[in-house]
């Protein structure tokens, strides 16, 4: 995409929230979310759009171990910033350990790194705290993300066809 059109798709953007601020129709703002999205991808390398597809599964199982490691709820409690060590300290493991866990997720938005090795909520760590959120990770994370490895296989064996007739199938 050209500078010119990235200007174009940013001029975009700010008219749909200039119109979701003066009319609060979520119609606006999820059209704004949308020319967002294309707009980081249009900022972005190919390269960099590909290493974060395939890095997603991790970033979900970096969430799921911070929720069972009370890190969600231990943060969206805190009115000051969380030391690492004192995050660690909630299960007893090396602080080396949880730090990776926290760049994680911080770089996905699930919490902020205050100053170094220390972390406060974002409105994503209070959402994590929801029964509603934590059922559809959990769900996601042990119904549907264990078949996602055997589907290039599965899709190899019946040659890249749609198999209809098989109700039993991935699809």
């Amino acid at each position: 995409m050209s500078i010119s059109q990235i200007r174009s798709q940013i001029a975009a953007l700010d008219s749909l929230i200039d119109q979701y601020e003066s009319t609060g129709s979520r119609h606006y703002l999820v059209d704004a979310q949308e020319k967002a999205f294309g707009l980081g991808r249009a900022l972005e390398h190919p390269r960099e759009t590909i290493a974060k597809l395939f890095y997603s599964p991790i970033i979900l199982v970096a969430v799921r171990v911070a929720h069972d490691m009370g890190i969600f709820a231990l943060l969206s409690l805190s009115t000051a910033p969380v030391p690492l060590t004192e995050l660690a300290a909630l299960k007893t493991t090396d602080s080396f350990f949880v730090e990776r866990i926290m760049r994680l997720l911080v770089a996905n938005g699930f919490a902020n790194e205050a100053t170094q090795h220390e972390y406060s909520p974002t409105e994503i760590t209070h959402e994590m705290t929801q029964k509603s959120s934590i059922g559809l990770s959990e769900a996601l994370l042990t119904d549907f993300l264990p078949c996602l490895p055997k589907m290039p296989e599965y899709l190899k064996s019946i040659n890249y066809r749609n198999q209809p007739e098989k109700p039993s199938s991935t699809f």
